[in-house]
Parts: C-alpha cells; sequence; structure tokens
C-alpha cells in the first residue's frame, strides 16, 4: 500500500481564476517549485508518486511537460467540459478529487492521499507529523488572526490547501468529494443568503461547503495552521510546527522575500 501526492494544475496565465476573477497566477512555474520542494525535503514521502492532473482545456507547456518528467511527476490532461462552467477555480479541488477517486484510486495499491496547492512549498520534514495522523480525512485550519478575515462558520474555518485523505476507502472518498461539489452548487445558488446572513465571499464558497461537510462527518479533522509565508500570519505567531512556504510565483512577495527564503530552505 502508498500514499500519493496530487494536485490540479493548469496553464500559466490560462487558468480559471486568472481569466474569470482576474488574478495572474503561473501555476507551472509554481508546480516546479512545489514539486521540486517535495522531492528534496520530503522525507521518507519524498519519493512517493506524485500527479498532477489538468482536467480544463487550460493545459500546460511541452517545457514544463519535460521538467515534471525530470522530477517524476505524472501528468495527466483529460478535458472535462463541466469545468468549462465553473465560476472559479476553486471548484477543480473537490471536482479533481472526484476524478481521482473515480479513475485513478485503486484500493490494493493505494491507501492515502496527499493534497497541497501549487504555491505552497515543504521546508521541513513531514513525515512524523504524517504517521501520527489517524484514519480519515485532516485539513489544515486558519489561525484565530486568519480566521478574521475569512468567514463566521466555524471558529477556525477549514483552509483546503492542504489536506491528506488517509486509508479512505474508495467509496467514502468518492462520496464525500461529492458531497462536497453538492455543497457547493447548493451555496453558489444561494449565495445572497449566505453573503447576508455570514458575510461570506463568493470565492470562499469552496472552503465554507467543507467547514458544513465537517460539521457533518465525523471522520474529518482539523490541521493547526502550519504554514507561513504571502497573505498568511507571520511565522512568529506560529506556535506549532511550520511545514510550507507559501506564495505566488511573480508577486510582490515573491520578487521581495518569497524567492529567496525558498532558497535558503532548499540550501541553494
Amino acid at each position: 500500500m502508498k500514499t500519493i501526492l496530487f494536485a490540479h494544475i493548469e496553464g500559466n496565465l490560462l487558468d480559471i481564476n486568472t481569466k474569470k476573477v482576474g488574478y495572474k497566477r503561473y501555476y507551472e512555474k509554481e508546480a516546479i517549485l512545489a514539486f521540486s520542494s517535495w522531492r528534496k525535503n520530503g522525507g521518507y514521502l519524498k519519493d512517493i508518486p506524485i500527479y498532477a492532473i489538468c482536467l480544463t482545456k487550460n493545459g500546460i507547456s511541452n517545457e514544463t511537460k519535460e521538467k515534471l518528467k525530470e522530477l517524476n511527476v505524472t501528468y495527466i490532461e483529460d478535458y472535462q467540459s463541466e469545468t468549462d462552467n465553473f465560476k472559479n477555480g476553486f471548484v477543480l479541488k473537490p471536482f479533481v478529487l472526484s476524478y481521482f477517486y473515480k479513475k485513478i484510486f485503486n484500493e490494493k495499491e493505494l491507501n492515502s492521499i496527499i493534497h497541497i496547492d501549487l504555491d505552497m512549498y515543504l521546508v521541513k520534514d513531514i513525515t512524523n507529523f504524517y504517521n501520527n495522523l489517524s484514519d480519515g480525512i485532516h485539513c489544515l485550519t486558519y489561525d484565530n488572526l486568519q480566521n478574521l478575515d475569512e468567514r463566521n462558520l466555524l471558529k477556525n474555518g477549514f483552509n483546503t490547501c492542504f489536506m491528506i485523505y488517509k486509508n479512505l476507502s474508495k467509496e467514502k472518498g468518492f462520496y464525500i468529494n461529492n458531497l462536497w461539489l453538492k455543497y457547493i452548487k447548493n451555496f453558489e445558488e444561494k449565495f445572497k443568503y449566505f453573503n447576508r446572513k455570514l458575510n461570506l465571499d463568493f470565492l470562499k464558497i469552496e472552503e465554507f461547503a467543507f467547514d458544513f461537510l465537517f460539521l457533518n462527518h465525523e471522520f474529518i479533522y482539523p490541521i493547526k495552521n502550519c504554514i507561513f509565508g504571502e497573505t498568511y500570519t507571520d511565522k512568529k505567531y506560529i506556535k506549532n510546527d511550520i511545514y510550507f512556504l507559501t506564495y505566488h510565483v511573480n508577486s510582490k512577495y515573491d520578487k521581495e522575500i518569497g524567492s529567496r527564503l525558498l532558497k535558503e530552505f532548499l540550501n541553494e
């Protein structure tokens, strides 16, 4: 039985959020950094299979495909027409997870999935942390400072950039991600109500829906904040072990401090 790492990916400046939300994301560049840092700092997990999956028509360049091969990353491009109707790219997370459980997950060979966003760069061996997790779904939460800028459903809402599905059956994994998608659709349809009641940001519906999953399923567990970087709490205020540095490639944070910090962590 084995563990895999996966992330969804789209081409530089071609992704849904760049096109529909106005962000400028360089997912290909971030993927190379994210997967390189994992291969270097992942401890006994550093050599696990890694999948980069694109289900939109916004595929990556041939150059990036070659770089992923060098990192022993499996790239899957399988356009799904439903993605044309997504209002933002955050919905891709549960959509790709459902796809993975339906099309790729093999219970005889695979038992656990680790998901990271591509702007997350591993800076510390995560082995002991991973080994101490119980079976179930584990998801990062916003800390007390971050939650002030988030939403009001939970004291510490979930941040789905970092998730671990540990020893979850194919049936349960497929079920929970499809339910997550149904919640998202429902909240999008009733957005005006939730915006009025909870001051909900439309771009946070995907995580808001995961909050509801947590309230209704006992096998979902919170992970305390273990990330610092762009838009996150300063690491001097984080009392837990820190495992990830995060920033968007070509952002102001990247140019001023992010790239330098990552090189230091990678000893480059």
